[in-house]
Protein backbone atom coordinates (compact mmCIF):
# COMPACT_ATOMS: atom_id res chain seq x y z
CA UNK A 1 0.00 0.00 0.00
CA UNK A 2 1.53 3.24 -0.83
CA UNK A 3 1.70 5.62 1.89
CA UNK A 4 -0.37 8.63 1.24
CA UNK A 5 1.70 11.92 0.43
CA UNK A 6 1.08 15.57 1.81
CA UNK A 7 2.13 18.03 -1.29
CA UNK A 8 2.62 21.71 -0.96
CA UNK A 9 1.80 23.69 -4.43
CA UNK A 10 3.96 26.59 -5.44
CA UNK A 11 2.58 28.70 -8.30
CA UNK A 12 2.29 31.86 -9.31
CA UNK A 13 -0.97 34.00 -8.35
CA UNK A 14 0.49 37.75 -9.22
CA UNK A 15 -1.24 38.80 -12.85
CA UNK A 16 -2.95 36.07 -13.46
CA UNK A 17 -6.86 36.19 -13.56
CA UNK A 18 -8.18 34.79 -10.42
CA UNK A 19 -11.18 33.05 -11.58
CA UNK A 20 -8.99 31.05 -14.48
CA UNK A 21 -6.46 30.43 -11.55
CA UNK A 22 -9.30 28.59 -9.14
CA UNK A 23 -10.10 26.32 -12.25
CA UNK A 24 -6.22 25.16 -12.74
CA UNK A 25 -5.46 25.34 -8.80
CA UNK A 26 -8.98 23.05 -8.62
CA UNK A 27 -8.07 20.55 -11.72
CA UNK A 28 -4.50 20.32 -9.61
CA UNK A 29 -6.37 19.60 -6.46
CA UNK A 30 -8.90 17.38 -8.25
CA UNK A 31 -5.33 14.88 -10.12
CA UNK A 32 -3.42 14.94 -6.99
CA UNK A 33 -6.36 13.55 -4.79
CA UNK A 34 -6.98 10.93 -7.38
CA UNK A 35 -4.08 9.52 -6.82
CA UNK A 36 -4.41 9.29 -2.98
CA UNK A 37 -2.45 12.47 -1.91
CA UNK A 38 -3.10 15.71 -0.30
CA UNK A 39 -2.42 19.08 -1.74
CA UNK A 40 -1.78 22.08 0.11
CA UNK A 41 -2.96 25.15 -2.40
CA UNK A 42 -2.44 28.54 -0.37
CA UNK A 43 -5.33 30.28 -1.84
CA UNK A 44 -7.64 27.44 -0.86
CA UNK A 45 -6.72 27.77 2.80
CA UNK A 46 -9.74 29.19 4.70
CA UNK A 47 -7.67 29.56 7.98
CA UNK A 48 -5.10 31.68 6.39
CA UNK A 49 -5.11 35.52 7.23
CA UNK A 50 -2.38 36.68 5.77
CA UNK A 51 0.24 35.09 3.04
CA UNK A 52 3.18 35.65 5.09
CA UNK A 53 6.08 33.56 3.89
CA UNK A 54 6.86 31.91 7.55
CA UNK A 55 3.45 30.73 7.09
CA UNK A 56 4.34 29.12 3.64
CA UNK A 57 8.02 28.26 5.07
CA UNK A 58 6.22 25.70 7.96
CA UNK A 59 3.51 24.42 5.13
CA UNK A 60 6.74 23.16 3.55
CA UNK A 61 8.29 21.57 6.31
CA UNK A 62 5.82 19.85 7.14
CA UNK A 63 4.93 18.22 3.34
CA UNK A 64 6.79 15.31 2.30
CA UNK A 65 7.15 17.30 -1.11
CA UNK A 66 6.93 20.54 -3.86
CA UNK A 67 4.41 20.56 -6.55
CA UNK A 68 5.05 23.48 -8.62
CA UNK A 69 2.59 24.41 -11.17
CA UNK A 70 3.70 26.56 -14.49
CA UNK A 71 1.73 27.75 -17.56
CA UNK A 72 4.06 29.91 -18.56
CA UNK A 73 7.38 31.30 -18.17
CA UNK A 74 6.53 34.10 -15.70
CA UNK A 75 8.23 33.35 -12.17
CA UNK A 76 7.00 34.62 -9.11
CA UNK A 77 9.45 36.24 -6.55
CA UNK A 78 7.10 33.98 -3.85
CA UNK A 79 7.18 30.90 -5.86
CA UNK A 80 10.82 30.64 -6.26
CA UNK A 81 11.15 31.69 -2.40
CA UNK A 82 8.72 28.39 -2.14
CA UNK A 83 10.94 25.97 -4.15
CA UNK A 84 14.36 27.10 -2.07
CA UNK A 85 12.50 26.54 1.75
CA UNK A 86 11.46 23.26 -0.06
CA UNK A 87 15.06 22.72 -1.19
CA UNK A 88 16.78 23.88 2.22
CA UNK A 89 13.98 22.02 4.34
Amino acid sequence: MIKMKQLFLAYRASGKDKLVLERQLSLIKSAVESCGHEVYITDFDKDITDHSLKRAYQKICDSDGLLVFMDDDIKSEGMLVEIGFAYKA
